[in-house]
């Protein structure tokens, strides 16, 4: 057997991160737009929803959750800086562009990095 550094880790899922900017003012505050977002995702990306989304408000955030049979799906927003950040976990393969199309269509941001990693 090789040496445990040399070894290389199993992948357990793929991992994709969005940090979106001058997201629209409107849509960034409405946590019903959340809501739809997280019920609508997982079926548009062939995943499997366990829990209703949950989501927390608060002055300056909104955060919001749906967990999948797969992993989870999370939002986070920065209301006064209009930033939004979302995190798709998943051990089963997804196509990050449909999360993006969708995020981008309801928060109009114009904006925005993207990471997309094995873990």
């Amino acid at each position: 057997y090789p040496p445990p550094y040399l070894m290389k880790a199993p992948t357990l899922g793929k991992h994709w991160i969005l940090d979106a900017y001058n997201c629209d003012k409107a849509t960034i505050k409405d946590a019903r737009i959340f809501r739809k977002l997280l019920t609508d995702l997982p079926i548009a990306m062939n995943m499997n929803p366990v829990s209703e989304p949950q989501i927390h408000v608060s002055e300056t955030t909104i955060a919001a959750l749906v967990l999948i049979a797969e992993s989870h799906i999370s939002l986070h927003a920065s209301l006064s800086k209009q930033y939004l950040h979302a995190d798709v976990f998943s051990c089963a393969a997804f196509d990050s562009q449909i999360a993006l199309n969708m995020l981008k269509s309801s928060f109009a941001f114009d904006q925005y990095t993207e990471e997309q990693f094995d873990r």
